[in-house]
């Protein structure tokens, strides 16, 4: 039995979540198509393996400055659509 389905997206921090540190790596999988995700950054569309300097938005206001590199499935370690997200990372930001 598998107990970690999901319906959709996954968001999940994978350094520097219990402390602040300068960076940490967040990674957002488990969607099929970038559009839905592209209104929450700077950018008009993702280049895949391409570092992107852009901004997070939330009601017109950024959130934060990050590096976000996407990776299109089938070519990341999951076989899934990735999406990395190098943040500042103070706890309040993560």
């Amino acid at each position: 039995m598998n107990i970690l389905t999901s319906d959709g997206p996954i968001i999940a921090c994978s350094s520097g979540n219990n402390s602040n540190t300068a960076i940490t790596l967040i990674r957002l999988s488990g969607f099929t198509d970038i559009t839905d995700i592209l209104s929450a950054f700077s950018l008009t569309k993702f280049i895949p393996r391409k570092a992107h300097f852009c901004n997070i938005i939330q009601d017109d206001k950024i959130l934060d400055v990050v590096i976000s590199i996407f990776f299109k499935a089938p070519h990341y370690y999951t076989g899934e659509n990735v999406i990395e997200l190098n943040v500042h990372g103070n706890r309040l930001n993560v």
